[in-house]
């Protein structure tokens, strides 16, 4: 006598991908010189198209902006954004533009594909040149440090600049995957600012933001002054750097 027995088996489906994955990366994936990239701690946008480049006239920015708005959103533009550079000399034009398209997504830390690593860019030759040199640029220093000691200023930045140049074009995509994979929490940009002209960089901090009546700003360098009191001299030290 036999017994059949029937075994049914039941599995689970698999959970879906969470949703944070690819949805970042996907945008830095897909730049393109002439693009406008942003990442943020809190977003990232990938914008396209050259849409309407905000004018530079004898208007305050601020009126030339809205004014740019208010035409794409006239246009029939659904909700319109600005985004570009704006130079230190406020007496210089400003390279900021409303796209045609603006894809979003959270931020990049929050994407898991983050953690890959970004292709090589392509191997090129490069000639540096550092402005002003090395010599110039210590005997800058010295001077500072002296001047300072005889109370003329308390604080100083130099800073220096490398030139680099090459032949060969500059594998733009490959730099911005580079910088935004280095630090996913900081803040990353590729904006164009004229034909052929593009900014990119990274940094750590922020300059200052706003959210209707909120102002925030996070800069990371700081300065306190010294005290001839050892533990007054400690107490600022540390909270200089509780300051962060």
């Amino acid at each position: 006598m036999s017994t059949a027995s029937q075994v049914a088996t039941h599995t689970a489906p698999a959970d879906p991908a969470h949703p944070a994955v690819g949805a970042a990366t996907s945008l830095l994936d897909a730049y393109a010189p002439g693009d406008h990239f942003l990442a943020t701690p809190g977003r990232t946008l990938l914008a396209r198209g050259p849409g309407r480049h905000v004018p530079h006239d004898e208007r305050p920015l601020t009126a030339r902006v809205d004014a740019t708005l208010a035409a794409a959103a006239a246009a029939g533009q659904e909700s319109p954004v600005v985004i570009g550079a704006i130079p230190f000399d406020h007496t210089a034009p400003a390279a900021l533009s409303v796209p045609e398209s603006v894809r979003t997504a959270p931020a990049l830390a929050s994407d898991p594909l983050i953690a890959l690593p970004a292709t090589a860019p392509t191997a090129g030759t490069w000639e540096i040149c550092q402005v002003p040199e090395p010599e110039i640029y210590g005997k800058g220093v010295a001077a500072a440090v002296e001047r300072m000691w005889r109370g003329e200023f308390s604080k100083v930045v130099l800073a220096r600049t490398l030139e680099l140049t090459s032949d060969a074009p500059v594998d733009l995509p490959a730099m911005l995957q580079r910088l935004a994979r280095r630090d996913p929490s900081g803040y990353t940009f590729a904006l164009p600012t004229a034909p052929g002209r593009t900014l990119i960089g990274a940094s750590p901090e922020l300059l200052v933001s706003r959210h209707g009546k909120q102002v925030i700003a996070n800069p990371l360098a700081g300065s306190t002054p010294r005290s001839a009191d050892l533990a007054e001299d400690v107490r600022r030290a540390a909270t200089l750097l509780e300051s962060v």
